[in-house]
């Protein structure tokens, strides 16, 4: 009796079990059937992808002759900036010493207009005191020696006679040491408004190559600038539309781990449905994931640094203009100089001495706000604002703009 009693127990156990597997076992095939169809839309769209990827990558022979023409042109448009930089650079640097000789001429200038007025003032003196003798006769000073009988009185006009005398010598002297030196700052003034003219005809010089440099690659510029739009046009569609395939292939990637998360945990709540059904067995407890420490937040910038360069990245869009120092245009050196003197520091104002006067670094220790130089001899200077970022102005006809660090190569750094 016993014995047909467990008997009957096993086979209600097994038919509860089998009753609870069924319907689930009869669902596999559906949830399969689903599995199948987004993994086969997922290798459709990684084939996809990969012709799309070799397009742009350059297995395709006109994307390659896309990215030579490209590579060209930039490197002879490189080619051209350095040099329009380096007459701009030598425009700058005629400026500089234009408005210093300038600056010595007003010093002498003022100088000479001060000593005109001593001048005037010790000849009215000495005319005045001549003036006066020649009223009174020659030989009043010895008539006043003689009169009075005392002889102390005597001695005392004896005395007064003297210093008048030598009151009107040193008064003759002064005039000729004040005149002196007038003639001589005359002749220095002559020779430095000779300097100033002849420095003032060479920033025209200057100026008249800058301008000829600009028109003669005025219409080689305009070609290059329309190729690189072409090449970067063409590039541009191509790199879309792999980002769209890419973005495709990621949704059916996403929805292939959801599947598959979706089966497992039926399964894993199938097994334990069965497991339950024929005994019971002990939770496996859970880990709780240990959560990472959230990461240090890096040094702060320099307060003046970031100054310097949130000043320059706000000049983004203003025009260029040989020469301009800001703040409604300006050249390479005119917007470093201008970025950090918002921040309270004055740098040189030429980039070769910039380059020259400011800390050397090296790229290692590149941080945002230092100065990038560029071209052999120094003639351009970017400001580097971070990551892979700087802000410049290169040339005419091409406002203030943001650039990567990595499309050319510098040639030094320096830090304000």
């Amino acid at each position: 009796m016993r014995r047909a009693t467990r008997i009957r127990t096993v086979l209600l156990t097994v038919a509860l079990a089998v009753s609870l597997v069924a319907p689930t076992a009869r669902a596999q095939p559906a949830a399969g059937s689903r599995l199948a169809e987004l993994e086969a839309e997922r290798d459709a769209l990684a084939s996809q992808v990969e012709r799309r990827r070799a397009q742009v990558d350059g297995l395709d022979e006109r994307a390659r002759a896309l990215r030579d023409e490209r590579r060209t042109a930039e490197a002879r448009l490189q080619e051209i900036e350095a040099e329009l930089s380096l007459a701009v650079e030598r425009y700058n640097e005629a400026v500089v010493v234009h408005e210093q000789v300038q600056a010595e001429r007003a010093r002498t200038q003022a100088e000479l207009d001060e000593l005109s007025q001593e001048v005037a003032t010790t000849q009215a003196r000495v005319i005045d005191h001549a003036r006066r003798l020649h009223k009174l006769g020659p030989s009043v000073e010895f008539s006043l020696l003689l009169a009075g009988d005392d002889p102390a009185d005597v001695g005392f006009r004896s005395t007064s006679l003297r210093m008048i005398i030598g009151s009107e010598q040193m008064g003759v002297e002064a005039l000729e040491a004040a005149t002196a030196r007038t003639s001589a700052l005359e002749a220095r003034l002559v020779e430095q408004e000779a300097t100033a003219a002849v420095a003032a005809a060479r920033v025209e010089a200057e100026l008249v190559e800058v301008e000829a440099s600009y028109a003669r690659h005025e219409t080689e510029l305009a070609a290059l600038a329309a190729t690189l739009a072409q090449v970067r046009a063409v590039e541009a569609a191509e790199r879309s539309a792999l980002d769209a395939d890419e973005s495709a292939l990621q949704t059916r990637e996403d929805e292939l781990a959801e599947e598959r998360a979706r089966l497992e945990a039926a399964r894993e709540r199938e097994r334990r449905t069965a497991q339950q059904a024929v005994r019971r067995t002990p939770s496996t407890p859970t880990t709780t994931p240990t959560p990472q420490q959230p990461a240090r937040p890096s040094a702060e910038p320099r307060r003046s640094a970031q100054v310097a360069v949130d000043t320059a990245l706000a000049q983004v869009g203003k025009p260029y203009r040989w020469g301009g120092t800001g703040p409604n245009a300006f050249d390479c050196s005119g917007l470093t100089s201008y970025a950090w003197r918002a921040a309270g520091v004055t740098i040189p104002r030429t980039s070769r001495a910039q380059f020259g006067g400011l800390t050397r670094i090296s790229r290692g220790a590149l941080q945002p706000g230092d100065l990038v130089f560029y071209n052999s001899p120094i003639s351009h200077v970017a400001l580097y604002a971070g990551g892979d970022t700087i802000v410049e102005a290169s040339r005419a006809g091409v406002p203030v703009r943001t650039a990567r660090l990595s499309a050319r190569s510098p040639v030094g750094y320096a830090r304000p």
